[in-house]
C-alpha cells in the first residue's frame, strides 16, 4: 500500500504509520485489530528496492577538485541508502558514448560501493578505449530506466519492486542521440522514481526538473554538492517508507470476500478480494516472506501469498512457551527502527535458513541449544528493555553465525557478515538494548 498526502506533483509521503493507523474492512464490516493480529511488516521483508546512480564523466567533470568532490558526495549518498537502509545500488558512468559504463552492479554492500567510487580517476576515465568528452545525458537516462525495467521483471512471486534512478550532470545533453522531449517522456511514463542533481551554471534547469520528476536539486557550486546528494538520499528513504505492507489474519474460513483498507484522516483506499476456502487458525502475519513455492489466493487487483517455509526458530525449538516469548520480543522490537532492520533481515532470509536447518541436524540442534541457554536474557530484555551479557555469549553467537554462513548463498553470507560486524562492533547490540560486561 503506497501513501502520500495528495499535495504537489508527487505528494509528500505519509511516514510513521503503525498498524493502529489502518482500518481493514471485510465485506464492508470493520475487522478488529486485536482479533486479526493486524501488523505493519518491515518493508525490506517483501520489497526489492533498487537504485541506479548515473554519474556524468564528460570532460568538464574531470578537473581534480570537481571529481574528488563528486566522489565524496557519491560515497555519502550510498552510505545513507544502501546496507541496512534497504536499497541495493548499481553505479554507471556516462560520457559522450552511446552506451553507459557499469562501475558496479547492484549490491547493498556499502564498502564495495565506496571502493568502486574510489576507483574513479581521471587517468582511468580518459584512457578507457572509446572515451568521448561529449555528454550523452538523455541516452544515459533512457538506459538507466531500461536497467530498472529489467530488474523489475526478475521478482519472486509476492515481492514488490521499488526502482529509483538518480542522475548527476554538470551540463546538458550534447550527443543528441535521444531528444530532450523523448527523455522526459520516458521518465514521465515510467513507474520508477527519478531524481536529478545538477551542478553549476551550464545545466538546463527546466530539463533536469523534467527528468527529475520525483525530485531535482541544483548545486550552484561544488561546495553544495554533498548537501544535494544528502537531500536526494533522504528523499529516496522517504519514498521507500511511504510503502506499507500490512499483514493480518482474516477470521473468515470459507467463501469469497472483499477487503478494503483505509487510513482514517486521509482520502483513498485499497480494495481487493480473496477466497477463504481452506483457511485455518494459527496465522502469523510476520511470516509473510518471499517463499520459494507459494499458494496464491485468487485475486482481483491484489494477491496474497502464503509462505511454505517455516520460521527457522520454530524448527529448532520444540517449546511453544519459548516461541511465544520470542514473538513477544519481536513485536516489541517492531516499535524500534534499529531492531526493525534486524527483524527484516531475519524474515528475508527465513526460507533459505529454514532449508539449511532442515538438512543439517547439527546446526539445527545447536541453534536450539543456543536460544534455550539465553532465554533468561530474552525474558530480562522483555521485562526491562535492557540486558547485560558476557563476552562468552558474543563468542557463541558469532561462532554459530559463521558456521551458518558456510552453508549459505552469497546473499545470505553478506547479510550474516553485516550482523556479525554489528555484534562485534556493538552498534547492533546497542540498538536492541543489549550491553556487554
Amino acid at each position: 500500500m503506497e501513501t502520500d498526502d495528495g499535495s504537489g506533483k508527487q505528494g509528500e509521503p505519509i511516514l510513521g504509520l503503525t498498524e493502529k493507523d489502518f482500518e481493514i474492512y471485510e465485506d464492508d464490516k470493520l475487522v478488529s485489530q486485536y482479533e486479526s493480529n493486524q501488523t505493519v511488516i518491515p518493508s525490506p521483508s517483501l520489497n526489492i528496492m533498487s537504485t541506479v546512480l548515473l554519474l556524468d564523466m564528460s570532460g568538464s567533470m574531470l578537473e581534480a577538485e570537481t571529481l574528488n568532490e563528486l566522489k565524496t558526495s557519491a560515497k555519502l549518498f550510498v552510505n545513507r541508502i544502501a546496507g541496512d537502509a534497504g536499497q541495493e545500488v548499481a553505479i554507471y558512468l556516462f560520457d559522450g558514448r552511446e552506451k553507459i559504463k557499469n562501475l558496479i552492479s547492484f549490491t547493498k554492500n556499502i564498502e564495495s560501493l565506496q571502493n568502486a567510487i574510489d576507483s574513479i580517476t581521471k587517468n582511468k576515465i580518459v584512457s578507457d578505449p572509446g572515451y568521448d568528452i561529449s555528454t550523452n545525458l538523455n541516452g544515459a537516462v533512457q538506459q538507466g530506466l531500461e536497467i530498472l525495467n529489467d530488474k523489475s521483471k526478475n521478482l519472486k512471486e509476492g515481492q514488490l519492486f521499488a526502482g529509483t534512478l538518480v542522475t548527476f550532470t554538470d551540463g546538458t545533453d550534447q550527443a543528441g542521440r535521444v531528444s530532450d522531449s523523448k527523455a522526459a517522456e520516458l521518465v514521465n511514463s515510467s513507474s520508477h522514481s527519478s531524481f536529478t542533481v545538477g551542478l553549476g551554471a551550464e545545466v538546463d534547469e527546466s530539463h533536469l526538473q523534467a527528468l527529475g520528476k520525483t525530485g531535482f536539486v541544483w548545486s550552484k557550486s561544488i561546495e553544495e554538492l554533498k548537501d544535494a546528494f544528502t537531500q536526494i538520499a533522504d528523499d529516496i528513504s522517504n519514498e521507500a517508507k511511504k510503502v506499507y505492507i500490512l499483514g493480518y489474519c482474516t477470521p473468515k474460513r470459507s467463501g469469497s470476500h472483499s477487503v478494503t483498507i483505509k487510513v482514517p484522516g486521509y482520502s483513498g483506499s485499497l480494495s481487493y478480494s480473496f477466497d477463504a476456502t481452506g483457511f485455518e487458525g494459527g496465522c502469523d502475519p510476520l511470516e509473510i516472506v518471499p517463499p520459494t513455492t507459494t499458494t496464491t489466493i485468487p485475486k482481483t487487483t491484489t494477491s496474497t501469498t502464503i509462505p511454505s517455509s517455516p520460521c527457522p526458530l520454530a524448527l529448532s525449538l520444540n517449546n511453544k512457551q519459548q516461541l511465544d516469548t520470542l514473538r513477544k520480543l519481536r513485536d516489541t522490537w517492531l516499535k524500534n527502527s534499529s531492531s526493525k532492520n534486524l527483524i527484516s533481515l531475519y524474515y528475508t532470509n527465513a526460507p533459505e535458513v529454514s532449508r539449511i536447518l532442515a538438512n543439517n541436524h547439527g546446526l539445527n540442534e545447536r541453534l536450539g541449544a543456543l536460544v534455550r541457554a539465553n532465554m533468561k536474557n530474552v525474558e530480562q530484555l522483555l521485562l526491562k528493555g535492557r540486558v547485560t551479557i558476557n563476552n562468552q555469549v558474543i563468542d557463541n553467537v558469532t561462532a554459530y553465525l559463521k558456521k551458518l554462513k558456510e552453508q549459505g548463498s552469497p546473499k545470505l553470507q553478506i547479510d550474516i557478515n553485516s550482523v556479525i560486524k554489528g555484534v562485534e562492533e556493538r552498534y547492533l547490540l546497542n540498538g536492541i538494548g543489549v550491553s556487554v560486561e
